[in-house]
């Protein structure tokens, strides 16, 4: 007879060797016993953000997958937290309350970089994959808090080495190409309105939009609107007062520290609210069909992100392979996703979507 699903295949005479016959019932308890891979993935951003949805896919779709392996997630959340006490308090929560320690722990974001130190520290030694726009990490209390400030030190990911055994997957933000992109859709664009927010992904994204704009295109006049400046009623006031065809809009982020989980149920709106009145492109991904007047956005690769997060969980988990032993990936750049409803609305031909 075929004895448990470790022994299919293995067919047995009534005379088989009676030893050989326990032997396999071993194999069957120790395979029913065998416990399914644990990874921790730990992300900066809220649940319901887009960025969120779009970084951890890969991740949800290999929990369908394979059911051998269990994905557990916590959103901390960084702009809802107070300084670094508070941080380093629910990071020593989460290593609590998670045992047995887990296989594998998955940061992301960049503003969670900083976490690999901690992580080390409850449960060292511990395989890590950092996934997130930035290839540097900044100082925790201008993470957490802070006006934008490329003054602050930017330390390479790669100094967490060796003591962390880390590497990372670098999803960077295409700057370039997103400005190209407002161009291209809207030839005589003369006004950029970047409208960003206190986070930092939202900050460090900031300052290479400026850094750019000033350095490669100085003719087009660039302001900023910030969430920490001004109202939710007041930027959609300014937004009624761009001419689509020689303005354009940038959305970063709204997010701010006051009233948190107030703020984040708006700035997760803002988008759709303000499209309706200007012409946008967002900084990163986001879906289209719930925010149908923006114009697109310019990403990296997806499904490259996709391959190198899910080979890179793999490798940790199939085949013991250490993070601190693979090479970090940068993600190329992707294809523009430019909504057509949106063009409509503005007049835009076609013909300018690159």
């Amino acid at each position: 007879e075929k004895i448990g699903h470790a022994c299919i295949g293995c067919q047995f005479s009534a005379d088989t060797d009676r030893n050989l016959f326990l032997m396999c019932i071993f194999c069957s308890v120790l395979s029913a016993s065998v416990q399914p891979k644990r990874v921790l993935v730990i992300c900066s951003h809220s649940e319901t953000s887009d960025y969120a949805e779009n970084m951890l896919s890969p991740l949800v779709e290999l929990s369908h997958n394979r059911e051998d392996i269990r994905i557990f997630t916590a959103y901390l959340r960084m702009t809802s937290l107070s300084g670094v006490d508070e941080l380093r308090e629910r990071v020593h929560q989460i290593a609590e309350e998670f045992t047995p320690r887990p296989d594998l722990v998955v940061i992301v974001g960049g503003s969670g970089y900083m976490l690999a130190d901690c992580i080390e520290k409850n449960w060292p030694g511990m395989p890590m994959v950092l996934a997130g726009e930035n290839d540097y990490i900044c100082p925790p209390d201008y993470t957490i808090r802070g006006i934008a400030d490329d003054s602050v030190e930017h330390k390479p990911v790669a100094e967490l080495r060796p003591s962390d055994n880390m590497t990372l997957i670098y999803a960077p933000v295409y700057v370039d190409r997103t400005i190209e992109l407002l161009k291209s859709l809207i030839p005589s664009l003369e006004n950029i309105y970047i409208v960003a927010g206190e986070n930092y992904y939202s900050r460090q994204q900031q300052i290479l939009f400026e850094k750019t704009l000033s350095e490669f295109y100085p003719s087009i006049h660039y302001e900023l609107l910030l969430s920490t400046e001004m109202t939710t009623e007041q930027l959609i006031g300014r937004m009624q007062y761009v001419n689509p065809e020689k303005d354009g809009v940038i959305f970063m982020s709204w997010l701010n520290h006051n009233d948190y989980m107030k703020n984040l149920f708006i700035s997760n709106n803002v988008l759709r609210m303000i499209d309706d009145y200007a012409p946008v492109v967002s900084m990163s991904y986001c879906d289209l069909s719930s925010v149908k007047s923006t114009l697109g956005f310019w990403s990296f690769d997806f499904g490259a992100y996709n391959s190198a997060l899910t080979s890179t969980v793999l490798s940790v988990l199939d085949n013991g392979v250490q993070p601190r032993d693979m090479d970090f990936v940068t993600i190329k750049e992707g294809m523009p996703f430019v909504n057509v409803a949106a063009l409509e609305k503005y007049n835009i031909p076609k013909k300018y979507a690159p």
